[in-house]
């Protein structure tokens, strides 16, 4: 410690001297201590490997200090002077290297246009008051460039993802032109009271989205989503829903509660959706992200609850929001998309990767939000969360599943959040400004380290997904199947498991006595007609499909034969008949629901492991199978009870003397499909005469998912080519302004000064 004496005049400021001095003042004008550049710098640099504690640093500095004779007048002398020059040295360094990268940044032409025309200031080159010089407003080159390639902010953000101009038409329309994920945190908090006054911190560039630009969105979302409406009194006590958080449909009556049809609601597929209702609510239900009233942090503890980050698929983040809601707002995501559709080309598509992918997709459709961005968006659902959806869900949202995402985990955000969590402790009581600096100092490091790793990220890609496409080729040609029938398959699959399963109705037997007469009535013109001209096929034909599907719809009522007009009418009031006829909509449910755990329980047991993160997938879809188990085991348990009561008014004859009783499902043999009982009725009668491929044929199976795996693996490829020829223009545009800014170092300096428009 030396001790320095300044004359300080408006023409050397105390500031000036001591960076000449190699020193940097805790204060810009009458500074108590300077600390040496080298320390500041070594003290930033160690602060993004470890938990910033500026605390400890300078409590052990202070120890050291007093060993050697030196005191202080209190104990946080130190602290104080150290903290205030630490945080001023990072902003003007950031100050710094944001204005010679604006300079550089500038249309090449330009430059050279203004440092040939440059001319020497006669007056000193401080801007007075009224001036409001920058560089960072955009130039007429850079508005028209925007045409055709994003803003300067996204390529600085991600070079290989923004850094070259896409193509207006894609050969292959459904791929997206960058593919981004969504995730919210609620760890890094900031508790209440703690810096809610500290000063304000101009920074040159921030990631975070304004939190008027928050306020802009949340308001056009309740402008355009009405409000929910509380269920009157009456309308709760009549329909009991389970309180589960794994209930297979949420809202669904439970055996005994029965309500009217006009109440009940339809499992159908809403409109621009391709998934039930049933299955987008059962996921609503059973993510505490799909629902913004829960509360995940206390409003009454912390002022900020927490971030959410939109990563590109190299894990660079692209922007962040500052939360205040105690749950997981969807216009901070709809914010998100928002502000970066507004810095990429109209002929931009981007593909979004959400753990609630299909709830934020639901509700753009439902409500109309962001209707001009909208039509470019592709949705998905990252690999990690996308087990825990339902099945019909998977088979939309999974990225695996979906065309356009290539190898695209969309866990980027999962790994963004371990990357800052030694931030915790510090920034939960940090001030408001202070923790947003914290973070965008901390971003903006781990953003150097990164880009440093691309090109080693690229060829690591390139060798696991070339690895993945020669196993998924060996398995087709060992199968032996055409990719035209596998393709079809798979299509027939999606078709079929993405219908909407049936629910149990006091109405059904009534629907199916009424189909029944319709078919009598049918029946009887068919064969009418068929007299008078029994050479046509067709009518011979259509006789035949109408005396099917009328024993068919009969033996669901439990009777085989002719049933007069009258009985049948008297039928429509029957409870035995109501209760046989939700028998077979359950075990319906019932067994389509155990297929689609068996679709997704395929994955453990497949031949090869198509991806590195395989043993982690596993263990996610285990537990989110396992979680999922009592919906089965309840299904079961409803369809017995109501044998049981059909059983019992059999008993008391109050049900027709012929009516036959299903038999009892045995609930401990359910998850091997094997029990008779699950197929005993007749409502599985269909039309074809064999199953289809994707269903009872094990190598169409195999070939659909090796099919798949190749698909992706191909898609991969080509982004990665695209990746890499980006990489490689950006670099040479790169190197071509800083070849040209170093051939003109000393002017553009000078010119960094005057406006440059």
């Amino acid at each position: 410690i030396s001790t320095i004496e300044l004359l300080i005049c408006e023409c050397q400021p105390a500031c000036i001297q001591l960076l000449q001095r190699g020193l940097f003042g805790c204060s810009p004008y009458r500074p108590g201590v300077a600390v040496d550049v080298k320390q500041l710098d070594f003290l930033s640099i160690l602060h993004t490997n470890i938990a910033p504690n500026l605390s400890a640093w300078c409590a052990s500095l202070q120890e050291h200090l007093n060993s050697f004779g030196f005191m202080f007048n209190t104990e946080d002398s130190v602290v104080k002077r150290y903290s205030d020059a630490l945080q001023s040295y990072q902003l003007l360094v950031q100050f710094a290297h944001h204005r010679v990268s604006d300079v550089i940044g500038t249309n090449p032409r330009r430059l050279v246009e203004l440092a040939v025309s440059w001319v020497p200031p006669a007056s000193p080159r401080f801007p007075t008051s009224n001036q409001t010089h920058t560089l960072s407003q955009p130039l007429p080159s850079q508005q028209h460039a925007h045409e055709t390639r994003p803003s300067h902010y996204l390529r600085s953000r991600c070079p290989i993802c923004f850094g070259t101009p896409y193509p207006v038409q894609s050969k292959h329309r459904g791929e997206p032109s960058v593919i981004v994920s969504i995730d919210g945190c609620f760890t890094q908090k900031r508790r209440k009271g703690k810096g809610d006054c500290d000063r304000t911190l101009e920074r040159p560039t921030t990631i975070f989205i304004r939190p008027e630009m928050l306020q802009a969105m949340k308001s056009r979302i309740e402008q355009d989503r009405p409000p929910r409406k509380s269920k009157p009194r009456h309308a709760q006590q009549s329909l009991r829903v389970s309180s589960e958080a794994d209930e297979d449909e949420p809202g669904e009556p439970e055996f005994g509660d029965w309500v009217d049809d006009a109440a009940a609601t339809e499992d159908v597929v809403e409109h621009g959706m391709e998934v039930p209702a049933s299955a987008l609510d059962a996921c609503h239900q059973s993510f505490t992200a799909a629902d913004e009233a829960r509360q995940k942090a206390s409003t009454t503890l912390f002022s900020d609850t927490g971030l959410m980050s939109l990563i590109c698929r190299h894990d660079r983040a692209i922007y962040l929001c500052n939360m205040q809601t105690p749950g997981e707002a969807q216009y901070y995501a709809l914010a998100l998309l928002d502000e970066l559709f507004k810095g990429l080309p109209p002929s931009a598509r981007v593909g979004v990767l959400y753990d609630i992918g299909c709830q934020l997709h639901r509700s753009i459709v439902k409500w109309d939000f962001l209707a001009e961005w909208s039509p470019q968006m592709i949705f998905g659902i990252s690999i990690f969360h996308a087990f825990g959806h339902q099945w019909p869900c998977q088979l939309t949202y999974n990225p695996r599943l979906r065309a356009g995402f290539g190898l695209s985990d969309g866990e980027g955000c999962e790994r963004f959040w371990s990357s800052i969590r030694k931030l915790i402790p510090g920034l939960r009581v940090s001030g408001y400004h202070r923790r947003l600096f914290v973070l965008d100092t901390d971003i903006r490091a781990k953003d150097t380290k990164s880009l440093v790793n691309l090109g080693a990220w690229l060829l690591n890609k390139w060798s696991a997904t070339s690895e993945h496409l020669k196993q998924a080729k060996m398995i087709l040609k060992e199968i032996g199947i055409e990719h035209t029938m596998l393709r079809s398959q798979w299509k027939l699959q999606k078709k079929q498991q993405r219908l909407p399963h049936p629910r149990q109705s006091k109405l059904h037997g009534v629907r199916m006595v009424q189909k029944i007469l319709e078919l009598r009535v049918g029946t009887r013109n068919t064969h009418h007609h068929s007299e008078l001209l029994l050479s046509l096929d067709v009518l011979k034909a259509e006789v035949k499909m109408a005396d099917r599907n009328l024993g068919r719809h009969e033996a669901m009522l439990g009777r085989v034969g002719g049933i007069a007009f009258d009985t049948l009418k008297k039928m429509k009031a029957n409870r035995f008949f109501e209760m046989r006829m939700n028998v077979c909509a359950l075990k319906r449910r019932l067994r389509d629901k155990l297929r689609e755990r068996r679709f997704e329980e395929g994955r453990l047991h497949a031949d090869y492991r198509p991806f590195v993160t395989d043993p982690k997938v596993c263990a996610q879809i285990t537990r989110a199978t396992e979680r999922r188990g009592g919906v089965f085991k309840r299904l079961a348990n409803k369809i017995n009870a109501l044998i049981n009561d059909m059983t019992v008014l059999k008993k008391s004859r109050a049900a027709p003397g012929m009516a036959t009783l299903p038999s009892l499902i045995d609930v401990s043999n359910i998850w091997d499909m094997a029990d008779p009982a699950l197929y005993e009725d007749w409502d599985m009668v269909q039309d074809e005469d064999t199953a289809p491929a994707w269903l009872c044929d094990e190598e169409t199976r195999r070939g659909i998912v090796a099919m798949l795996e190749k698909a992706r693996c191909k898609e991969e490829k080509r982004r990665l080519t695209w990746e890499v020829t980006a990489a490689v223009k950006w670099f040479g545009e790169e190197e071509e302004e800083i070849q040209l800014a170093l051939l003109h170092a000393g002017k553009l300096l000078s010119c960094a000064e005057v406006p440059l428009h």
